[in-house]
């Protein structure tokens, strides 16, 4: 029974002999790998800078404009004159002949030449001409809002994404620190337990809490490695690898409530497209309207020929010009008119019920983040605190175990509370820093820099 348990020890010590090589190899690894070779550094402007040039959503809402700014273009010129030319040339296999008596007579020409030109401008049309210039205004508008809303998206996801590897990093850097702690714990118990001022259990347990490290410096790894895959996905790096340069820092956003709503209001990105789409909608209603009013238009000919029918002209060409005004008015459609303007009417009601929805919506969407953003702030204030009474217990604790007071375990609570609030203060950082940018972004205050 006692060689079992020899070899049983020996067994365990030789286990976790392996498992502290591998801690400490990929300590070092991850120590010295960063130093490997030089990659590519950006700070959160210069991500915010290629984002904003790269993505694909940005660059076709900007597209998006173009199409908007050539429809009111196109919706104009329907209220500008109308100028078109027309030019026609005929053959005919034979010219007709009759005889009066006298000898025959030719009528007509072989080649025969019409030249038309024709200038049509639209008197009344009902406000059918000035409704389509505005839609299109407001189309136009809505285009660039949803740019602005597209490029607000962006920069809100792309620092959040930022914040988020800063987060991974920083949580990697903890367990880093803790393997230090457990590796320099597990070297004092072994000298103590050879020395005969500590026991084999606090030895054993030293080395089982440095081997329980390292899955957690590994998860952290991955975890570290899995965001900066997503961000660079997020940015269109082209880089495979890449080094963000920031902090996780307390940045406060010094704003009441009721102002941050007021200004959502005003300028959130959302309520200003729906604004816009409404306005659309009720220039439709006058556009389907215009339907059932008169349609007055001037029309100006000036036309050249060398024949006309069969009576052909002494001189080659010979021009006349005609002028006309023409009105058209539906007085009776089956009702069809009255239906669409009825359906456009409807359509607009739902809008503008759904506008009014969304400014509710927005109200709560600028209080929550608010919420999020004190509670987070309370966070940091109170983490601050935990992380120096946890430095202060490790240090009693490491000395109180190098007098003999103390056991291997509770030095490595006090090292795994110290990790605990540590990692607590730097989520607290990051949710406040996301909170104040989802803060900025409800209430329309996230733009692209370079539009500001």
């Amino acid at each position: 029974a006692g060689e079992t348990g020899l070899n049983m020890c020996y067994f365990y010590r030789t286990a976790l002999s392996r498992g502290i090589c591998a801690a400490i190899a990929l300590l070092c690894a991850g120590v010295l790998g960063a130093h490997a070779e030089a990659v590519a550094r950006y700070t959160v402007d210069d991500c915010l800078r290629i984002g904003l040039d790269r993505s694909v959503a940005v660059v076709n809402a900007r597209r998006g404009e173009d199409i908007a700014a050539a429809q009111v273009r196109e919706a104009r010129s329907r209220g500008l004159p109308q100028l078109t030319g027309n030019l026609e040339y005929s053959r005919l296999d034979e010219l007709q002949e009759f005889d009066i008596g006298s000898g025959p007579i030719s009528l007509g020409s072989l080649n025969n030449y019409v030249s038309t030109f024709t200038v049509e401008q639209t008197l009344y049309s009902g406000g059918r001409v000035m409704a389509a210039i505005r839609a299109a205004a407001m189309a136009k508008q809505y285009a660039r809002l949803g740019t602005e809303r597209a490029e607000a998206e962006l920069i809100r996801d792309i620092k959040t994404g930022f914040n988020n590897v800063l987060l991974a990093r920083a949580a990697m850097s903890v367990a880093r620190e803790s393997m230090v702690h457990l590796r320099d714990m597990s070297q004092q118990a072994e000298r103590m337990f050879k020395s005969g001022t500590a026991s084999e259990f606090d030895s054993l347990t030293a080395r089982v809490r440095l081997a329980n490290e390292v899955p957690k410096l590994l998860a952290a790894s991955n975890a570290v490695d899995t965001a900066s895959k997503a961000f660079g996905l997020l940015v269109n790096f082209e880089e495979h690898d890449f080094e963000l340069v920031g902090d996780l820092a307390y940045a406060p956003l010094d704003a009441d409530l009721p102002s941050l709503q007021k200004r959502a209001q005003l300028h959130r990105p959302e309520l200003l497209e729906l604004e816009s789409l409404t306005g659309m909608m009720q220039e439709h209603v006058v556009i389907t309207r215009s339907a059932a009013r008169p349609y007055v238009s001037a029309r100006f000919n000036y036309s050249g020929a060398n024949s006309y029918q069969l009576v052909a002209f002494d001189s080659d060409w010979e021009w006349h010009w005609n002028a006309a005004v023409t009105a058209k008015w539906s007085l009776f459609d089956g009702g069809r008119t009255r239906g669409a303007v009825a359906q456009k009417r409807i359509e607009l009601a739902q809008r503008l019920a759904d506008l009014e929805q969304m400014r509710k919506a927005v109200s709560l969407g600028v209080r929550q983040a608010y919420l999020d953003k004190e509670q987070a702030a309370g966070l940091i204030a109170g983490g601050d605190k935990t992380v120096d009474l946890a430095e202060r217990a490790l240090t009693i604790a490491k000395t109180r175990y190098s007098s003999g007071a103390s056991t291997a375990m509770e030095l490595a609570d006090a090292n795994l509370a110290l990790n605990t609030a540590k990692l607590a203060r730097y989520q607290a950082l990051c949710d406040h820093m996301n909170a104040v940018i989802g803060l900025r972004y409800a209430v329309g205050m996230e733009a692209n820099p370079a539009t500001k």
